[in-house]
């Protein structure tokens, strides 16, 4: 199943309050090692007590990039930032961040690689709970590989996930959402995104048959299983784990809804979801991030 623009399609529509300028990254100098961290693009903003709104902010590359790690800068008042760069039907979608994700580096020698004249767009979402008005920046940065130190294996994601359901009131919810894997590739970062009900995610592998019969000792593959903090959601390293066409990947998201209404698996803050955002390498030609059964 695609979906367009990734993790902002489940979200409402993320457009700017202003119209999106479109700038020009200046930084001329190529860092010469391998901690060379620089700011890619920035979204200043302004939020009114209780406000909730989307920005979206553009910047075109003027020299080549080969990205070995990302890191977000968000503030009080950012809920999600998304990182992409066109694709060739749809936004390719390079990084995610939510409340408390912390820096994503790639393995040795994989990553991304953005030619010169690349439009990277960043788009966000903000929220301000509090009684008073916040000002600040969001913004995504990147980990720089030195040119001299080779090309780099391009990576991207995969989501397995439920995107349809519902949590009644008062009750102990578990939903589960099935991927078929279209692309082999090594698995080897994952976030699991829950919002405010979300109390325990588990991510599973189970490989496809050998003709007709299970894969001895490897029927299925732990990939995550653990509570979620809805506070606190970042890339964990994974043991390294090829997958191939046929395998399953399974998402199972349990939830306690203590109030008195029902919960729909949805895009607003106040909705529920149950996301497991993998990395994997090489990457697909078709990006299809969401991916559910």
């Amino acid at each position: 199943m695609r979906i367009a623009l990734g993790f902002l399609a489940v979200w409402p529509p993320v457009v700017g309050c202003d119209e999106m300028a479109a700038r020009v990254v200046q930084d001329a100098a190529v860092p010469q090692d391998s901690e060379a961290w620089m700011r890619l693009i920035a979204d200043p903003y302004t939020l009114g007590p209780g406000e909730e709104i989307s920005g979206s902010e553009t910047r075109i590359l003027e020299r080549n990039l080969l990205i070995a790690g990302i890191r977000p800068h968000a503030p009080a008042g950012t809920h999600h930032m998304v990182l992409s760069v066109p694709g060739k039907d749809h936004l390719d979608q390079l990084f995610v961040s939510v409340l408390g994700t912390e820096t994503l580096r790639f393995p040795a020698g994989v990553g991304f690689s953005l030619p010169a004249g690349t439009p990277a767009r960043l788009d966000v979402h903000y929220f301000n709970p509090t009684d008073a008005a916040v000002a600040d920046e969001a913004a995504v940065e990147i980990l720089e590989q030195p040119a001299k130190d080779g090309p780099l294996m391009i990576a991207d994601q995969i989501y397995p996930a439920v995107l349809d359901g519902e949590i009644p009131p008062g009750t102990i919810t578990t939903l589960t959402g099935h991927c078929t894997v279209s692309w082999p590739s090594r698995l080897f970062a994952l976030l699991p995104h829950m919002h405010w009900l979300g109390q325990h995610m588990v991510v599973t592998l189970r490989r496809a048959s050998d003709g007709g019969r299970p894969i001895q000792g490897e029927s299925e593959v732990v990939l995550y299983d653990d509570d979620v903090d809805p506070l606190h959601q970042t890339y964990l390293e994974i043991s390294e784990v090829d997958v191939a066409v046929g395998d399953v990947l399974t998402v199972s998201c349990i939830y306690e809804n203590t109030t008195d209404t029902t919960v729909h698996i949805a895009g607003s803050s106040s909705d529920e979801m149950c996301v497991a955002m993998i990395y994997r390498y090489p990457g697909s030609p078709d990006q299809d991030l969401y991916c559910t059964e």
